[in-house]
């Protein structure tokens, strides 16, 4: 008769142990969490967990149910408690672990707010941001791993907790223009596996004009001329047209009016500075499709002793 026993969840306790083919658990005492709350079963010590789920959580990671457990005679669950505790570096994981193995803590559902990514042209050289909204419904804690594969750069994301945001980055420098690429996202969790294909095709980069060094010192001796040199690359994949304008009429330079995609050049001038200035400022006016830009030359004068 259920008159027996303390309460009808002891009750249930044990005609569990009865369909198992066991007999019922022995008068143990109860497990006190550090929170207060006493549990005298399985049942209940998970639901305290999920109540009292960071002071569970070190207990499990000190090794407190194990005896507690084999008292009960749920030796295979203090085992599993032990070596869940050894093996899983997260606490919050292992718990999430443990309380799944008994059976009284279903595993959440994992639920992802895309099923498809479609990026339409990425220009190369250019990237792209993806974000994959991940949601727990149900109780515990859901965690997983997020792995990026295929034409997508290699990644992995580790998540836990009620909802996390995955991001991950889609390059294009290396990639060849007019090339379609497909990818996916594999999401593996305690909640389910989803794979999320991403696609994307890789257009021309514009026109794009890289200048090295980006500023230029120069020591020139007082009335007489210098020469200096810089690169200019056009790093994009159509032709660039240039045009360069020195800001003073005593600088002469190179004329260059277009370059090739990926081609580099070497660009000269020269320069008399002013007889009666110690430094001196002027600058090179480098105009592409993109816009305006200064090189500066800063010049220091010397005078002979």
């Amino acid at each position: 008769p259920l008159e027996r026993f303390a309460d009808a969840r002891q009750a249930l306790e044990t005609l569990r142990h009865r369909m198992k083919g066991g007999i019922p658990p022995p008068s143990a005492p109860p497990f006190v969490l550090r929170s207060g709350t006493e549990v005298r079963s399985v049942s209940e010590l998970a639901e305290a967990s999920l109540q009292h789920w960071d002071v569970a959580r070190r207990h499990l990671h000190e090794g407190d149910f194990e005896p507690w457990l084999r008292a009960l005679r749920e030796r295979d669950l203090s085992r599993l408690a032990g070596r869940i505790r050894d093996e899983e570096p997260d606490e919050d994981v292992a718990l999430q672990k443990f309380l799944e193995a008994t059976g009284a803590v279903p595993p959440p559902r994992m639920d992802v707010d895309t099923a498809e990514i479609r990026l339409g042209e990425i220009a190369r050289g250019e990237s792209r941001n993806i974000e994959i909204h991940v949601t727990r419904f149900g109780r515990g804690l859901l965690w997983g791993e997020a792995l990026s594969a295929g034409s997508t750069a290699p990644a992995s994301i580790r998540f836990k907790g009620e909802s996390a945001v995955l991001r991950f980055t889609i390059g294009t420098l290396s990639l060849v223009p007019g090339r379609t690429y497909e990818g996916r996202i594999q999401i593996t969790s305690n909640g389910g596996r989803v794979e999320i294909p991403v696609r994307f095709r890789v257009g021309l980069r514009p026109a794009h004009l890289g200048v090295s060094p980006p500023d230029l010192r120069l020591s020139c001796p007082a009335g007489s001329s210098c020469r200096g040199t810089f690169r200019i690359r056009n790093e994009g994949d159509l032709r660039l047209k240039l045009t360069l304008q020195p800001s003073d009429e005593d600088i002469e330079i190179d004329r260059i009016q277009e370059l090739a995609p990926g081609e580099e050049r070497v660009v000269s001038f020269t320069l008399r500075p002013p007889p009666d200035q110690h430094t001196w400022t002027p600058h090179l006016t480098l105009t592409a499709p993109s816009g305006p830009r200064d090189l500066f030359i800063h010049v220091t004068v010397t005078r002979s002793i």
